[in-house]
């Protein structure tokens, strides 16, 4: 409980612990409801606050649990309430975090061609970026994708890009 003299400072050191045990409940417990009620809590203080930019985090990993839970449209109009904010901040490589996690749930709905897509535009943004480390991540999913279209070739290509970035870092 936040004392009243504490104001916005407090509020905004609870947003941010409620983030990160959130985030915590959701890559490492693995306890997707208390990951959400805590997301919807951060939410609703970073509301209060005017705070978008930690709105948008709290959408995107949001998403992310929906998507564990195989909540696939919940996931995709998470992804899309953060696309909006994070596309308004100019924040590129959040955006191309969210179109990689499109392309996971595309991929999961047998929605192949775009999972692709997805998979192109965040590949384009981390390329410019520099994130090698992504760009390893997109190559052996698109090579998922390939291999579940029964496109070979160009799943074995994908597989290689993959090694030869991992070969890098």
């Amino acid at each position: 409980v936040l004392h009243p003299a504490e104001g916005i400072q407090g509020m905004n050191r609870a947003g941010d612990l409620l983030f990160a045990w959130s985030n915590h409940c959701k890559e490492r417990l693995f306890c997707p409801q208390a990951a959400l009620r805590g997301y919807a809590e951060s939410a609703r203080i970073s509301a209060g606050l005017g705070d978008e930019g930690r709105l948008a985090s709290v959408a995107l990993n949001r998403g992310m649990v929906f998507q564990s839970l195989s909540r696939f449209e919940e996931a995709l109009d998470s992804y899309t309430q953060a696309e909006l904010v994070f596309r308004k901040l100019e924040d590129e490589g959040s955006l191309a975090r969210i179109d990689v996690s499109r392309g996971v749930v595309f991929q999961s709905l047998s929605r192949f061609e775009e999972a692709l897509q997805a998979y192109a535009q965040a590949e384009a943004v981390f390329r410019k970026l520099g994130n090698e480390g992504s760009l390893a991540g997109i190559a052996l999913n698109r090579g998922t994708v390939f291999l579940s279209l029964s496109r070979f070739e160009e799943a074995l290509e994908a597989f290689a890009g993959s090694a030869v970035v991992i070969s890098h870092d």
